[in-house]
């Protein structure tokens, strides 16, 4: 008998193979899966996210909300507040927002970091119809709100089992393209991995080397013969690309965008974005349409 092969995900075809697989567990389960990737861990080098289109929550009662101040809150609850949420207890778990919408957020780690959040749902409250009253609430809103399935623990459980082995997966699928995408092999793509994912820490040239296992002055030559720059260089383009990913969130101050990749303080971010980018990161906030994770 012949054997079958199956095609293969690979850097060229990974984002509409993956969607496809979201799409169909989606339909089977009858939930909507959004991905939060707080590090960029789900990209190429090159920039490109293998999913692209998964950081929008699409449930109808959040289309249907409108306005500044909703639009923050909403941002306040799946960003930052379930960020907090999963801080205090990093385990899959319930989650509740300002408007009554309920959803599983399963943390993923990487080491003992957390790299991303998987969301699954939406539910309504199985005490409630309708959401607590609020004049920000649309009447679109409240009627998209009692068609939702209504929340049960039963559920929840299978969703938090079903969102822990899809998000392993996907990530050391990212993991193993990323590494096949670099343009340099051997120690030069180990390296270039490192430095990405520890640029937000004080990370130093002899850590590098040690991880390694190179003196500090070859992997300084390294560096500069692969990528044309030294090692500081090379963090702080790691570190500006993240940060402008948090630009698009209006809730961060430019100094608590500073600290979160990694800058002892705001001015010597901006110095270097600057050098980088052609223009401070306030310029380049401005610049952004509103497309910040909700």
């Amino acid at each position: 008998m012949e054997t079958l092969f199956f095609e293969r995900i690979t850097a060229e075809n990974a984002a509409a193979m993956l969607e496809e697989h979201l799409r169909s567990l989606e339909r089977q389960w009858e939930i909507l899966i959004t991905i939060h990737d707080h590090k960029r861990l789900l990209s190429l080098p090159d920039g490109r996210h293998i999913l692209p289109h998964r950081n929008l929550h699409r449930c109808a009662c959040c289309r249907a909300q409108q306005g500044e101040e909703v639009r923050l809150r909403c941002l306040n609850h799946c960003k930052t507040g379930v960020i907090r949420q999963l801080a205090a207890r990093p385990y899959p778990q319930q989650s509740v927002c300002w408007c009554a919408l309920t959803e599983v957020i399963v943390p993923v780690f990487k080491g003992n970091e957390h790299v991303a959040t998987f969301f699954g749902g939406t539910f309504r409250l199985p005490e409630r119809k309708t959401p607590w009253n609020s004049p920000l609430l649309t009447e679109e809103f409240l009627e998209s709100y009692k068609k939702l399935p209504i929340w049960n623990v039963k559920r929840g459980r299978e969703i938090a089992l079903l969102l822990q082995t899809v998000s392993a997966g996907i990530l050391q699928i990212a993991d193993r393209l990323f590494e096949e995408s670099l343009n340099d092999s051997g120690r030069i793509g180990i390296m270039k991995r490192f430095i990405d994912r520890n640029a937000v820490r004080n990370l130093k040239l002899k850590e590098l080397a040690a991880y390694a296992g190179l003196s500090e002055s070859r992997t300084s030559h390294l560096l500069k013969e692969a990528f044309g720059c030294s090692f500081n260089s090379l963090l702080n383009r790691e570190r500006i690309r993240l940060a402008k990913t948090l630009l698009s969130d209006n809730t961060l101050s430019i100094q608590e965008i500073a600290e979160r990749v990694g800058f002892a303080n705001e001015f010597y971010f901006n110095r270097v974005f600057r050098k980088l980018e052609g223009i401070p990161p306030g310029a380049y906030r401005k610049r952004q349409p509103g497309t910040a994770e909700v």
